[in-house]
C-alpha cells in the first residue's frame, strides 16, 4: 500500500510525463511500476525517438522551443531586482526574493517609506555561475538616495546572490532570489 503510494507520488512529480528528466528518475526507481507504460510513452514521446526495425531514428519535434540562456535570466532577476529599489516596490521585491525574512521585509519597507529617490547600480564579477536549478552572482552594489531632502553619500558593498528555480526546475521557469550575503 505505501510502495503503491509512493509509485504514484513519484508519477506525479513528473507532471504525469511531460518531464523528460522527472520520467527517467521515475523509470530507474520504479522499474516494475505501475505507470511504467506511460512512463515509457512519455520517454519516447519526450526524446522524439520512434522505433523502426529495432533502429530508433529521431523525428523533429512539432515546435521547438529556443534554449533559454539561464545566465541571461539570472542577470534577468538582477535586474528586477535594481528595478524594484529605484521604484520602492516591496511588493515587486517580494515577487524575487519570496524568503526575505520578517526583519528584512520591515527594514526595507521604513527604508522604501522615508527614502524619496532611490538609485541602486551594480557590477557583476564575471559570469553568473549556474548549475542546474541554482545560480551564484557575485557583485559590487552601489545604494544612493535622497531621505528627508538631503542626498546621502552612495553606500557600496560587495555581494554573493544566490538564486534558485523554485518547484521543479521546468524550462523557462523564473529564478528567485534565495539569499544575498
Amino acid at each position: 500500500q505505501v510502495r503503491r503510494r509512493f509509485d504514484d507520488l513519484s508519477w506525479e512529480r513528473t507532471g504525469r510525463g511531460r518531464d523528460l528528466k522527472s520520467v527517467l528518475a521515475y523509470l530507474e526507481g520504479f522499474p516494475n511500476g505501475s505507470h511504467v507504460e506511460e512512463a515509457q510513452r512519455a520517454r519516447a514521446r519526450l526524446t522524439h525517438v520512434v522505433e523502426r526495425d529495432s533502429e530508433p531514428t529521431l523525428r523533429p519535434p512539432a515546435a521547438v522551443l529556443p534554449p533559454i540562456d539561464e545566465r541571461k535570466a539570472v542577470l534577468g532577476v538582477l535586474e528586477l531586482y535594481r528595478k524594484a529599489y529605484e521604484d520602492r516596490n516591496l511588493q515587486d521585491l517580494k515577487k524575487i526574493w519570496p524568503g526575505m525574512t520578517r526583519q528584512q521585509l520591515q527594514s526595507l519597507s521604513d527604508f522604501f517609506r522615508t527614502a524619496t529617490s532611490v538609485n541602486l547600480t551594480y557590477s557583476v564579477f564575471g559570469e553568473p555561475e549556474v548549475s542546474g536549478d541554482e545560480a551564484v552572482v557575485k557583485l559590487t552594489q552601489s545604494l544612493s538616495y535622497v531621505v528627508g531632502g538631503k542626498s546621502e553619500r552612495p553606500k557600496s558593498a560587495t555581494m554573493i546572490m544566490r538564486l534558485k528555480k523554485p518547484g521543479l526546475a521546468q524550462p523557462g521557469t523564473t529564478w528567485q532570489i534565495e539569499s544575498i550575503r
